[in-house]
C-alpha cells in the first residue's frame, strides 16, 4: 500500500458541494499527517519500516484507509443534499446495485459537523474494505441489507468523528448503546477474520447461489 495523492479517484464526488467536502477532509487529514512523513524521511525508513509505522499513527493510517478506498476496484460515490440516497437527511453507507456503486450518505441535519460525517461514513467504507461488514441484495424485493453491521463498527467510526472536533463524544460504548438505532445490533466483533472455516464455507455457498452478497475477505 502507498501513500499518494488520490488520482483516478474511486472516492467520486457526487457534485461540487462533495467534492469541496471531501477535499477539505482529505486536506486536513493529509496535513496533519505530514509530521509523520517527514520523520520517516529524516530516519531513512524504508517502505515496509513506513508501512508498519503508519499503520499505528493516527493520521498516516486514515491516509492508509483513503489510499486503499480510492485504489479499490469498486466505486465509492460521496452524496449530500438532493444527491443523498438515503434521504436529504439521512447519512449512512450503502450498496447501489442498480449502479454497483457504494453510497457515502451524509446526513444534512443533527449536531456533528460535515467533516465528522465524512471521517464517520467513510471508516465504514473503509470497513466494507476489511471485511467488516457487507451487503446483500433481494433482487425480488428490491431491498440491500447490512451483513456483520455490530457495535464495534459504529463506535470505531464515532471515534473517527471524534478526531474532527474540540466537543468529542464521550464514553462511546454508552452512547451507541443508547441509541435507538444502534440498540438492535450485536455487541459481539462480526468480520470475516472471526469466521470459522466452517462459517467461511456456508458463507460462500450463499453466494455462489445468490451472486449478490457484497462481503470482502471470502
Amino acid at each position: 500500500m502507498k501513500f499518494i495523492d488520490p488520482t483516478g479517484m474511486k472516492i467520486e464526488p457526487a457534485g461540487p458541494e462533495e467534492e469541496e467536502a471531501y477535499n477539505e477532509y482529505r486536506s486536513y487529514v493529509d496535513k496533519r499527517a505530514q509530521g509523520f512523513h517527514d520523520k520517516a524521511e529524516k530516519k531513512g525508513w524504508d517502505e515496509d519500516k513506513k508501512l508498519e509505522k503508519a499503520k499505528n499513527h493516527t493520521w498516516a493510517s486514515i491516509q492508509m484507509e483513503l489510499d486503499a478506498l480510492d485504489e479499490d476496484s469498486k466505486l465509492f460515490r460521496i452524496n449530500m443534499g438532493a444527491n443523498n440516497t438515503d434521504g436529504d437527511t439521512g447519512g449512512n453507507f450503502t450498496y447501489n446495485p442498480g449502479e454497483k456503486v457504494f453510497e457515502v450518505n451524509l446526513s444534512q441535519n443533527g449536531e456533528f459537523a460535515t467533516m465528522q460525517k465524512m471521517a464517520h461514513e467513510l471508516k465504514h467504507a473503509y470497513q466494507y474494505l476489511n471485511g467488516e461488514l457487507g451487503f446483500t441484495y433481494n433482487e425480488h424485493t428490491g431491498k440491500v441489507q447490512t451483513l456483520f453491521a455490530d457495535r464495534n463498527d459504529e463506535i470505531a467510526a464515532f471515534r473517527r468523528q471524534n478526531l474532527f472536533t474540540s466537543n468529542p463524544i464521550t464514553n462511546l460504548d454508552t452512547f451507541v448503546g443508547g441509541q435507538p438505532k444502534y440498540k438492535i445490533l450485536p455487541s459481539q466483533n462480526l468480520s470475516v477474520a472471526n469466521l470459522t472455516e466452517a462459517q467461511k464455507a456456508e458463507w460462500r455457498n450463499k453466494i455462489k447461489w445468490f451472486k449478490n452478497i457484497k462481503l470482502r475477505g471470502l
